[in-house]
């Protein structure tokens, strides 16, 4: 308890009427803060735009590996004839 002894020789002070009111003031109006609506809106489509351009370049990217491996498929086709260099 001797550590709390200091704690004795504070004093109360009156606190003003309106503190509580302004505090509670400010607080509502961090609440009423908000994103204007055209902000929104620029950001959900730049979201939609963003995302459509990546499928669009993820697909290239699937669609260019797919006639690569074709390609490289094509390469090692069977041959029917028995000629095996081309004589």
């Amino acid at each position: 308890m001797e550590e709390l002894d200091p704690l004795k020789k504070i004093k109360r002070v009156a606190v003003p009427a309106h503190l509580l009111h302004n505090i509670q003031q400010e607080i509502e109006e961090e609440g009423r803060k908000e994103i204007p609506m055209n902000w929104a809106v620029a950001a959900c489509i730049s979201l939609v735009l963003l995302c459509s351009l990546n499928l669009f370049v993820w697909d290239a990217k699937q669609r260019g590996e797919r006639e690569a491996s074709l390609k490289y498929v094509e390469t090692f086709e069977v041959a029917h004839s028995n000629l095996l260099y081309h004589e």
